[in-house]
């Protein structure tokens, strides 16, 4: 999936298994709820038809946007004045389209990015920081060095652990 702003400053989109990456302007993990937000494009309704013709009257032939998944681009382009509708090119025709879909294009990578440290299917087994190290063993956690008071209940570390996680 290609996101093409026209100030050039665009997103790569790339799945793998079962998870979406940004690849670029970054490499990160893509969060899946913005990912599935975009795919609602490609599931768009429109009311009304045009022909893709005469472009620059609904500025399409320099769009505001474009957004392409697997070769089929999506161009976005004016605003309708009167129904606040935005002219979308799509294939053969120009569509007026609720402006919420072009709300569903992130506006730079960072909305885009996971803000979880693991991979759903990804189990941290050690956090080692500054000082200390919290583990697992034997299906417990374990803060190392002791520290010099009371140890830390399990139901403590794993609510710790769960914090890093999630």
């Amino acid at each position: 999936m290609v996101i093409e702003p026209r100030d050039g400053k665009g997103m790569i989109l790339e799945k793998q298994g079962e998870d979406w990456f940004l690849a670029q302007p970054v490499q990160a993990r893509a969060d899946h709820s913005q990912v599935d937000r975009l795919l609602d494009l490609l599931s768009a309704k429109s009311r009304e038809k045009l022909p893709a013709t005469d472009l620059q009257r609904f500025e399409l032939d320099t769009p505001e946007l474009k957004v392409s998944f697997d070769g089929h681009t999506v161009a976005f382009g004016t605003t309708n004045p009167l129904s606040q509708d935005q002219y979308v090119l799509s294939g053969e025709g120009v569509y007026l389209l609720s402006a919420y879909y072009r709300s569903l294009v992130p506006q730079g990578p960072e909305r885009v990015l996971a803000h979880t440290l693991f991979r759903r299917d990804e189990k941290p087994v050690a956090f080692v920081l500054k000082g200390f190290r919290v583990e697992q063993r034997d299906a417990k956690w374990v803060l190392s060095p002791a520290p010099a008071q009371e140890q830390p209940s399990a139901d403590d570390l794993n609510r710790w652990v769960d914090d890093w996680r999630y």
